[in-house]
């Protein structure tokens, strides 16, 4: 058939669609959580740290499974960030 991709371009598309789906299945119970963790933590509590954990684990995952060279400066940067989120969680 003239117009269908050929085989290997329908399994990347297979692919894609499965991880894409994947994707948002995980969004959209993202708000859920998020309104229900706020509604029995605060959102002083939440929002940074719903802030701060992606950038956190983006470094770290990055690092341990790609290989990414991270200097000193953003591994204290990491560090300073996990602490200050501490000190705003264990502070109310």
């Amino acid at each position: 058939i003239p117009f269908l991709p050929p085989l290997k371009q329908l399994i990347r598309m297979r692919r894609e669609l499965v991880g894409g789906a994947i994707i948002g299945l995980a969004n959209s119970l993202n708000l859920p959580l998020m309104l229900g963790a706020i509604h029995h933590l605060g959102e002083e509590i939440v929002l940074p740290v719903a802030v701060v954990t992606p950038m956190v684990l983006v470094m770290i995952l990055g690092h341990f499974v790609y290989g990414e060279r991270l200097t000193r400066t953003t591994w204290a940067g990491c560090i300073l960030v996990a602490g200050a989120v501490g000190l705003l969680v264990s502070g109310t």
